[in-house]
């Protein structure tokens, strides 16, 4: 997994290429966030997406959320990640089953065919960071076909 689409090479010369991301075939809005939207899933987009969203032009290959970490949502977790084929794995890289209680781990990394990334909540340590916080004022965009996608911002 560690990021790595399906079919991409794991050597990288050069650190940032699409052999470091796994970028080839990152397409996250085109199916995971719609699968997360449609099951009432509220993640925010963390990461590198999240600066692209607010103006960044680097790259990445792969895609962060954060999310509550309630475990009354875990359920619907479940059915958006089998609606993308996903696989997952804990944070030393072992398999995890597909079932309410991966949701429940502090951070599941996962891969499908079009995004691959973290899925992390406020149990993960963060140190002194208040990402409940980031959640609490984190802002929400829609597209002209009604998905929703939920970014953290920058504190003005």
């Amino acid at each position: 997994m560690n990021g790595v689409q399906a079919g991409a090479s794991t050597r990288d010369d050069s650190a940032g290429t699409i052999d470091t991301d796994g970028a080839a075939g990152l397409d996250p809005f085109a199916v995971l966030l719609r699968a997360l939207h449609r099951q009432g899933v509220r993640v925010a987009v963390i990461g590198q997406v999240a600066g692209i969203m607010h103006g960044s032009r680097e790259l990445t290959g792969d895609l962060d959320l954060l999310w509550d970490g309630s475990g009354a949502r875990s359920s619907a977790l479940v059915r958006a990640f089998s609606a993308v084929d996903a696989r997952l794995v804990d944070n030393d890289g072992r398999p995890v089953a597909l079932a309410p209680s991966a949701f429940l781990l502090p951070k599941v990394q996962f891969e499908s065919p079009t995004a691959s990334g973290d899925l992390c909540t406020p149990a993960l340590p963060w140190g002194s960071l208040d990402v409940r916080d980031f959640l609490s004022r984190a802002l929400t965009v829609s597209d002209v076909d009604g998905l929703e996608c939920t970014t953290c911002a920058a504190r003005t």
